[in-house]
């Protein structure tokens, strides 16, 4: 976020308690992924077709540029492509072919097969679906947060502050104020 904002020249300061690489960032799965927590099956029930496609493919879009910035910046961690594997069991196997299906119509990768793809993993038949390039990745999550904060590669800069937010004021048109303590 600190990268694209001050890409688009707004200055930009980092507020943590904790410095980059440590607290919850060292225990992430590490998973890139652009599939988002509700299928598209799902998020076009909740909120029409047209809506549930645009919020997917901004994150595959979002999951696109991280991988355009890491190479751009050449941010060494560890990145490497993975796949999403989805296998249907019971009677789920409509569903699943109806969620690639709704990928297909949105313009997103990923393909469906009865057969191919279990032979092609050696597992048991089942129906299956893959999301397939532009495909999910892990990365070593500090590695990546650490290279992504570091001044020497975002000439820009952005400014990093170790402190505890306590108040924040947003009330201005292209700035805002933020209380701060001293980290324990």
């Amino acid at each position: 976020m600190a990268e694209r904002l001050t890409r688009q020249g707004l200055e930009v300061v980092l507020i943590d308690r904790e410095m980059p690489g440590r607290g919850s960032t060292a225990a992430s799965t590490a998973m890139l992924l652009w599939e988002i927590d509700r299928s598209l099956t799902e998020l076009t029930e909740l909120y029409g077709f047209e809506h549930a496609a645009r919020c997917v493919r901004a994150s595959f879009d979002a999951m696109n540029g991280l991988r355009r910035l890491i190479a751009q910046h050449g941010v060494a961690c560890q990145m490497r492509p993975r796949q999403s594997l989805y296998l249907a069991s019971g009677d789920t196997a409509k569903s699943l072919q109806n969620e690639f299906a709704l990928r297909h119509r949105a313009g997103l990768p990923g393909e469906f097969s009865i057969t191919r793809l279990c032979c092609e993993l050696s597992i048991s038949p089942a129906p299956a679906g893959r999301s397939s390039r532009p495909r999910p990745a892990d990365a070593d999550p500090v590695l990546l947060a650490t290279g992504l904060l570091d001044p020497t590669r975002f000439k820009r800069g952005a400014r990093l502050f170790a402190a505890n937010a306590t108040a924040f004021d947003s009330s201005g048109s292209r700035s805002a104020s933020v209380s701060t303590t001293a980290r324990d």
